[in-house]
């Protein structure tokens, strides 16, 4: 069973939103792709540590790791609308 945020609050996602800003030095280390085929090739290379899937779409992605809410979702999306999927991966 995944884990679910639905806080903007929550430590994971302070982090995650560094990240998409390319700051602190979690962002030496690790990046963020979006989207079903970035995330697919991703997992396929070996790079992925968690996915990070929109609670709506949990019957559909049983391999997500963390369930976070569309708000969430879309503070961290660099799209302009929220693919629904993210894959936290290693450099």
């Amino acid at each position: 069973m995944a884990n679910t945020i639905t806080s903007r609050q929550n430590p994971l996602i302070k982090q995650l939103r560094l990240l998409t800003q390319k700051k602190g030095d979690f962002a030496a280390t690790h990046f963020l792709v979006e989207g079903d085929h970035l995330v697919e090739e991703a997992r396929r290379a070996g790079l992925i540590d968690k996915t990070l899937v929109d609670i709506r779409r949990a019957i559909t992605e049983p391999e997500a790791d963390i369930l976070i809410s569309e708000a969430i979702g879309t503070m961290l999306s660099q799209q302009k609308s929220w693919p629904g999927i993210l894959g936290l991966c290693r450099r």
